[in-house]
């Protein structure tokens, strides 16, 4: 009679009764808290960049979308177009008070600089690359016509 071979799966791993399976040797527990503590620190950074650029941008589009529209905005509501953590300064130069948000960040400068007028009225946003994004200044339609109608009877 002739002699059965087992039938090996390639798929499944061989077992630990295998002779040819040789241990998997065990990570240090110091190795171990470097390694997830370097992915941790990782996610970290990751996740403070992406919570800046995204309170920047998403403050940055609702500003200019406010003056693009020929609205000013009080310096009172301004914490309500501000998102994210944004960290608030103030600076006063030649009688000029302008805020600036800045976002924290290790990679890039989110900053955004906004000049008060008289009467704590923001109309322009200045980023750091130097972009201006003023109020249109259009001119208004008359409110009355220049000539009055003319009444038809019948």
């Amino acid at each position: 009679m002739s002699e059965v071979q087992p039938i090996v799966d390639p798929i499944v791993p061989p077992t630990p009764a295998d002779p040819n399976l040789k241990p998997t040797p065990k990570r240090s527990p110091l190795e171990r808290a470097l390694v997830w503590g370097g992915i941790l620190v990782l996610l970290v950074v990751v996740g403070s960049e992406l919570l800046a650029q995204r309170g920047y941008n998403s403050t940055l589009a609702g500003l200019e979308e406010t003056f693009d529209s020929g609205q000013t905005l009080a310096e009172t509501e301004l914490p309500g177009h501000i998102r994210g953590f944004a960290i608030r300064n103030e600076e006063k130069k030649n009688e000029v008070r302008t805020l600036t948000m800045t976002w924290p960040s290790l990679f890039r400068t989110y900053k955004l600089r906004l000049p008060i007028a008289t009467g704590d009225i923001l109309c322009v946003v200045e980023t750091e690359s130097g972009y201006k994004d003023q109020m249109k200044e259009v001119p208004t339609a008359p409110i009355a016509s220049p000539t009055p109608a003319v009444a038809t009877g019948n």
